[in-house]
């Protein structure tokens, strides 16, 4: 199992986090926009491309806010994310115009 390093934006906008609504068979979870770094990628490269695929638009990139490691078989989702093993670095980013088709939701469901 190899690790995997993960770059994901935080972007906050009139006090309201930008999150990825997703669904699985338990319901509705929420993700940061990001992804996985590809060789030969630097974190804010790898940040840029992700957000291009994810939600549309490039970021500015500013200050490294924190590091997550993520072991996927000490999690809820260890029957499909098991063998997962990742170091996530998340950063604070803006977004000018805001990500076209995107809206910022208050709370979670």
């Amino acid at each position: 199992m190899n690790i995997r390093n993960s770059a994901k934006a935080i972007i906050i906008q009139d006090h309201q986090l930008l999150a990825i609504k997703k669904r699985d068979k338990d319901g509705y979870y929420f993700i940061l926009p990001g992804g996985g770094q590809e060789h030969g990628e630097n974190l804010h490269q790898t940040l840029q491309r992700e957000c291009i695929e994810e939600i549309n638009t490039t970021v500015e990139i500013a200050n490294l806010l924190f590091n997550r490691e993520y072991i996927g078989k000490n999690h809820e989702h260890f029957e499909f994310d098991g063998n997962i093993h990742q170091l996530e670095y998340m950063f604070l980013c803006t977004s000018e115009p805001p990500p076209p088709n995107l809206r910022f939701e208050r709370g979670f469901y």
